[in-house]
């Protein structure tokens, strides 16, 4: 069976992260389903008919890219003309009371079969439906004491590794980095590097 691990050093991060570079591979832990899949939250001004029009073709545009896992997909013409008619595509609506601090969100659930169709009357091949989970190890060279980045730290790069894994339609975990995990990265005369990433792909559920 595959396994998942996908180590990424600090200085290429923003590159891949804005290619939408994402390792997944069939088989594994799974996480996304197809709910998830054609149901985005966007924020929304306010509740009423108008402020939900104008957040649907951004809301139905995330869909696409997901399902199909091409950043580029709304430049098809096909696709960019469905876009104005979003609602036409949705099935259901809902909004989320915001928490202290955050914006009104939307909920929005598209026609998975309708989406479907659309990207394959554009050529577009569509990504599986399951999708494994992922565990991704993230080192920052420039940092001393912790270099990797671990699934509790504040960081702008776990925030937009996370953002893009979403909007992929990807769960991704990042190491606790505790003791075990220490442990468990330590190479010695008789644990070399690949068994240290399958003791951690096994602590992580992310291997058969």
């Amino acid at each position: 069976m595959a396994r998942f691990f996908y180590s990424v050093r600090y200085r290429r991060i923003q590159r891949l992260l804005l290619a939408g570079v994402l390792c997944w591979l069939v088989g594994g832990a799974y996480a996304a389903n197809d709910e998830q899949l054609n149901q985005v939250v966007v924020p929304v001004s306010q509740q009423s008919a108008q402020a939900l029009q104008k957040v649907m073709p951004k809301a139905l545009g995330q869909a696409l890219i997901r399902l199909s896992g091409n950043s580029s997909v709304l430049t098809i013409p096909a696709i960019a003309a469905q876009l104005p008619q979003a609602q036409t595509l949705v099935t259901s609506y809902r909004y989320t009371k915001p928490e202290q601090g955050k914006s009104l969100t939307a909920v929005i659930t598209f026609n998975q079969a309708a989406l479907t169709q659309l990207l394959e009357q554009a050529g577009q091949t569509v990504w599986a439906r399951q999708r494994p989970t992922t565990l991704v190890w993230v080192e920052q060279q420039q940092l001393v004491g912790q270099p990797v980045l671990a699934a509790t730290d504040d960081s702008a790069v776990v925030d937009r590794l996370r953002q893009v894994a979403a909007e992929r339609g990807v769960t991704v975990l990042l190491p606790m980095m505790d003791l075990q995990d220490k442990a468990a990265m330590t190479i010695t005369p008789g644990r070399d590097l690949v068994a240290s990433r399958q003791a951690l792909m096994q602590r992580y559920g992310v291997s058969s």
